[in-house]
């Protein structure tokens, strides 16, 4: 991926903005308009504006980070090729026929490369680079040594850093690393046989509870951390106690203008949350609003489930819903009898505004929507994944 896109992207899109080794297009036409240039940058920015870093990283404006994009047919389509092989090399599993076409496939991409951008001229030769004949060999060293995740040197890379915790002797530091890789596999078969995930998953690095100093953990809240911004003297309007009523109404039954009646008057107020074990980070439409909409991602818009059982019914009903966390609050119960086995507890509620998606469940299809419906309070926990969208 390196020969790819740290190498040939660049190099096309420094060809396509007239801004390689100061060559002009020769007998092409594959240089684009700085307008056209800008416009293209401005849309690859807002791509990703609404798909929170969990899914994608950040596309940049390509007009000043030098991504990608191309204008007239050939020249689009030579560079729809370049993408195609680029995914077949990456696959998890690759066939011999697929690697055959992918000789052939890179042989005629870098003939046409040479006939658009070389064009056989002597001085245009500096754009025959060496990561343009290394497209030659990719097919060979898949040939070789198998498929690319089996040599990548990512992998390889984080896993040294994990076998750097036993290098603890200058004398013999090959029986350390020896140790680390042999306990490593003791306590991933351990793990597998006995079901311990949940309590080895501390030992990983990538899943231990870390708190940060803006950062605040709860006892009866484990699998949740909240962090600034906070307003510890938040002040819920009427209609927001209202929900939350309805909320507990569903828990606990009685009467909601009752449950709302008794509730505090200042409840405080976070604006993110993380879901710990390698949950989501994920930010609330109260704190979006104190950030510059330019610089950050919308990831405010969550997957929560939620299960009740309406009055006369005996099995509970399951609800998947999708919609934007608007606000974090800490409600401290009070004793009064209505709260039942809730009095004198601490609840973090969530105030979130769902989409109309009538219970479609992505993870099973495609989930679309058009507009909001009233806002509804749950429990934190409830709230299961943050969720990107794409505009149609």
């Amino acid at each position: 991926m390196h020969l790819f896109l740290e190498n040939i992207i660049p190099q096309l899109v420094d060809l396509w903005t007239g801004c390689y080794k100061m060559l002009d297009v020769g007998s092409e036409d594959y240089e684009l308009a700085p307008h056209v240039w800008e416009e293209i940058g401005t849309e690859t920015a807002a791509a990703v504006k609404q798909i929170p870093a969990a899914f994608v990283r950040v596309l940049g404006n390509i007009a000043v980070d030098k991504s990608t994009f191309t204008a007239e047919v050939k020249y689009y389509t030579h560079m729809c090729k370049l993408i195609s092989l680029m995914k077949t090399s990456v696959k998890l599993e690759i066939t011999a026929q697929e690697i055959n076409d992918l000789e052939q496939g890179f042989a005629e991409w870098v003939r046409e490369f040479e006939c658009y951008y070389y064009q056989f001229k002597e001085d245009r030769l500096a754009v025959c680079t060496l990561p343009i004949h290394g497209c030659l060999h990719v097919a060979k060293d898949l040939r070789m040594c198998g498929p690319a995740w089996v040599h990548w040197t990512f992998y390889v890379e984080q896993y040294c850093l994990h076998l750097r915790t036993g290098l603890r002797s200058r004398w013999h530091p090959w029986s350390g690393l020896s140790h680390v890789v042999l306990y490593t596999a003791y306590l991933s078969q351990l793990s597998v046989k006995f079901d311990l995930q949940d309590e080895l998953k501390d030992l990983n690095p990538c899943h231990r509870r870390r708190e940060l100093e803006n950062e605040c953990s709860f006892e009866n809240y484990p699998e949740i951390v909240l962090r600034t911004p906070c307003r510890s003297s938040y002040t819920p309007d009427e209609d927001t106690h209202k929900r939350i009523g309805v909320y507990l109404f569903r828990v606990l039954g009685g009467r909601r203008d009752d449950l709302a009646l008794h509730l505090p008057a200042v409840m405080p107020l976070w604006g993110k949350m993380r879901i710990i074990g390698g949950g989501d980070s994920i930010r609330t439409r109260y704190a979006l609003r104190r950030m510059s909409n330019a610089k950050y991602r919308d990831n405010s818009f969550v997957r929560f489930e939620v299960s009740y059982s309406d009055v006369g019914e005996s099995r509970p009903v399951d609800v998947i819903g999708y919609g934007q966390l608007d606000n974090i609050l800490i409600c401290e119960i009070g004793k009064h009898k209505i709260y039942r086995f809730l009095c004198n507890t601490m609840l973090i509620l969530a105030l979130i505004t769902p989409c109309n998606t009538n219970g479609t469940d992505a993870s099973i299809s495609l989930v679309g929507y058009k507009e909001f419906v009233a806002p509804v309070v749950t429990d934190v926990q409830n709230i299961k994944a943050v969720v990107g969208r794409v505009q149609t």
